[in-house]
């Protein structure tokens, strides 16, 4: 109520660009829409007015400030399956390196058995070879 009768007490003026109304601005609106009343009653329904714009608006801002914090929980849960996603990726990756390493271990064991027994047969060719040539002389 302070502010409806402070309202109510300012004097007026009128600035440079405005014509003289004979009332304060925000009251002038008022009195077109409604003629017959008094200054109080009119300054009274433009405040409460400017009161529902005024609540129209904070309803607006508090629903875009809900779907703001929708938006962020949703991008939340997205980064953190991501991150899941590349812990897994990680983890497959490092069970293919693992499994490149056996197979290059294995590799070089079946390598080294080849060789060995490239190395035998050569040595069991040379000995059959000897053996012929003693069994075709005796």
């Amino acid at each position: 109520m302070r502010l409806f009768f402070y309202l109510a007490k300012l004097p007026i003026t009128n600035h440079p660009r405005q014509p003289a109304r004979g009332r304060h601005p925000f009251l002038h609106s008022a009195q077109i829409q409604s003629q017959g009343q008094n200054p109080l009653e009119q300054a009274h329904g433009a405040i409460g007015g400017t009161i529902g714009r005024m609540s129209e608006i904070c309803s607006t801002i508090a629903s875009a400030i809900e779907e703001q914090g929708a938006a962020t929980r949703e991008i939340s849960r997205n980064v953190q399956q991501a991150a899941q996603g590349t812990q897994e990726v990680s983890a497959n990756i490092t069970d293919v390196q693992h499994g490149a390493s056996q197979s290059g271990t294995a590799s070089s064991q079946v390598l080294s058995g080849a060789k060995s027994l490239s190395s035998e047969s050569k040595r069991l060719q040379l000995e059959v070879g000897k053996f012929l040539n003693t069994a075709r002389a005796a």
